[in-house]
């Protein structure tokens, strides 16, 4: 090997060297998922009873689960709602998605084992704008019915009603 090829040879294991301790490693950037539909709504809150002023505090978590058709199922989990029931309902994800609609529990029972009917004031179907809605990302404004009247005498205990209860819900960041 003449002196020119071990040269070429050289400048070209230099050049293969400088080249490889240069290049920056190629980091593939996975885009974030798009957070799930309910997930604004789970959390630790502070609500406020705006009739009677009463304050106390409850969570909503995520619970996956499968219908009765083997399909995948999301469903919420509002623990001390109302600062008496802990309410599970389907989550389905529609439109607009600040509302959350937890529709009806005929028959729920409280933390001292009586029962109740507790409706969602939302509307039906359609939400009806500013009840069960998501405020500012970060409250919840609720309004809902409540009665034992089906169940008060089977268990003696008093007659209780709230037709338009209203309680606003602040997320604890």
């Amino acid at each position: 090997m003449n002196l020119q090829n071990r040269i070429s040879l050289i400048c070209l294991a230099i050049s293969i060297v400088a080249t490889i301790t240069s290049c920056k490693k190629c980091v593939e950037t996975v885009p974030a998922s798009a957070p799930k539909c309910y997930e604004k709504f789970l959390g630790n809150y502070h609500v406020t009873d705006l009739q009677s002023g009463e304050e106390y505090e409850m969570s909503i978590t995520h619970m996956q689960g499968i219908d009765d058709f083997g399909d995948r199922i999301d469903s919420l989990l509002m623990s001390n709602f109302a600062n008496k029931f802990d309410v599970r309902f389907r989550f389905n994800c529609g439109i607009p998605p600040e509302y959350i609609s937890w529709g009806h529990h005929f028959g729920i029972a409280d933390f001292q084992g009586n029962h109740w009917a507790l409706y969602s004031n939302n509307g039906g179907v359609v939400p009806i704008p500013s009840k069960n809605l998501m405020l500012h990302n970060d409250s919840i404004y609720f309004e809902y019915r409540v009665s034992n009247i089906a169940f008060y005498l089977n268990e003696n205990v008093p007659f209780e009603e709230c037709i338009d209860c209203v309680q606003l819900a602040v997320k604890q960041h």
